[in-house]
């Protein structure tokens, strides 16, 4: 029917408004209470999923890349009470454009892409990596301890689907930090100088990433889905990292 959108034409509107709107709300330095108001309305009308809506609060911009802005945290705390963003979401947000990554050899952030069935051009890689943050580690601290109280709430899962996806991306930040860290030990053993902020800023988010994956093991129905046949391999490739030597040093 002639005058009305298609479901991409909306899906791209949707995405516009919001971009914009984050970008006020973070300029005119809302206040969590003012900020749900305005995004119960922005979500009513300009609906989107839990991963677009992440990304716009993770994501940094050409002219704000050195460290995430404060507000983003208690933002976030408001979305996910209102169920527009979700563990999962967060996590993944968080983990593509960690400054963690910059501590990673091209080579192996390849590798470690292609082993996960994410492998991209190299003309897509590098637009990624252009973008991520210069100093994201105490963001990731906080969201790590708010993906904590979900689990401890009862809502970083709906189902075994999101349940596994957890473990998904929970495999991958440990993967990540355990590359960052062997890359920084080879490094230091080459003679390659070091800054010390940098290595305390990975302990820091270390020493949150641990509890929130041992909140997972104790949680009863996360048992209850790694316990399925069908959840072998992910669980495998998700403890591995958790005991190397190397990254529980860093």
């Amino acid at each position: 029917m002639e005058g009305r959108l298609t479901v991409s034409e909306a899906l791209r509107d949707s995405i516009k408004y919001w971009s914009k709107f984050v970008s006020k709300c973070l300029t005119k330095r809302l206040d969590a209470n003012t900020f749900e108001d305005y995004v119960r309305l922005v979500q009513s009308k300009h609906r989107l999923p839990p991963e677009i809506i992440a990304d716009f609060f993770m994501r940094p911009l050409e002219s704000r890349c050195f460290s995430p802005d404060p507000r983003i945290p208690p933002y976030v705390s408001v979305l996910t009470k209102l169920r527009y963003t979700d563990a999962v979401s967060i996590l993944r947000a968080l983990y593509r454009y960690s400054s963690l990554h910059a501590l990673v050899p091209e080579e192996a952030q390849q590798n470690g892409n292609e082993a996960n069935g994410e492998g991209a051009s190299k003309q897509d890689a590098n637009k990624v990596s252009s973008i991520r943050w210069k100093s994201s580690s105490w963001l990731e601290e906080v969201m790590f301890y708010h993906v904590i109280k979900l689990l401890v709430e009862g809502t970083a899962f709906r189902d075994s689907r999101t349940a596994l996806e957890l473990i998904h991306i929970s495999s991958k930040w440990m993967a990540l930090f355990t590359t960052a860290s062997n890359s920084m030990t080879a490094d230091m053993m080459s003679g390659g100088l070091q800054d010390p902020q940098v290595r305390h800023e990975m302990e820091t988010a270390w020493g949150a990433l641990v509890p929130l994956v041992l909140r997972l093991v104790d949680n009863a129905a996360f048992v209850k889905v790694v316990s399925q046949p069908s959840a072998k391999g992910t669980i495998r490739a998700w403890i591995t990292p958790l005991f190397s030597r190397d990254v529980l040093t860093c």
